[in-house]
């Protein structure tokens, strides 16, 4: 699959560190193929998906993925409808499952109290051992969003590779 068709999503795209330069490479990428600055930023409508639980960073989001291709939406007038949408990544994953090629984020990092966890779902609940951190969480996000032979790049602390209570996780990341 041509990289440039690849759909990527940022379960938790904040202030858009991700999504961001996302738009810059392959906005530059698909002006070096001879496209139209107004096709590259409906593309860009297409293929970037961001959510995040906070309204205030997806507005600004929106507007660094624009800063980073302020120059086709000066050329064209035309600012894109990119899809950053508010809202909790762990309900909206369960409607976007295996939709993705490549899965980015840095996922939020702090325990998951046990009242929280009654409100996961069981899939997500199943990962979890001992006090669950929820960047854990979003790691088996990140897999369940991602179609087969899709691409996840996550940032996550070393604890994971050996902490005993990431045990679950591992052991569902290995199993595909």
């Amino acid at each position: 699959l041509d990289r440039l068709l690849q759909r990527r999503v940022d379960p938790g795209c904040g202030g858009a560190a991700f999504l961001a330069p996302l738009a810059g490479v392959i906005g530059n990428a698909l002006r070096d193929k001879g496209n139209s600055p107004k096709r590259t930023l409906r593309h860009l409508e297409t293929h970037l998906t961001g959510w995040d639980i906070d309204p205030l960073l997806c507005k600004f989001c929106k507007a660094f993925v624009w800063m980073v291709m302020y120059e086709e939406i000066k050329a064209t007038r035309f600012i894109p409808n990119l899809r950053v949408k508010h809202g909790d990544a762990l309900t909206m994953s369960q409607r976007s499952k295996s939709r993705f090629d490549v899965v980015v984020c840095n996922p939020p990092y702090r325990k998951v109290p046990k009242k929280e966890l009654a409100n996961l779902s069981q899939e997500n609940r199943a990962i979890c051992s001992g006090q669950p951190n929820l960047y854990a969480i979003f790691m088996a996000v990140a897999v369940g969003l991602t179609k087969r032979g899709g691409r996840i790049a996550l940032i996550t602390p070393t604890s994971f590779l050996s902490g005993p209570s990431f045990t679950p996780l591992r052991k569902r990341l290995t199993a595909d």
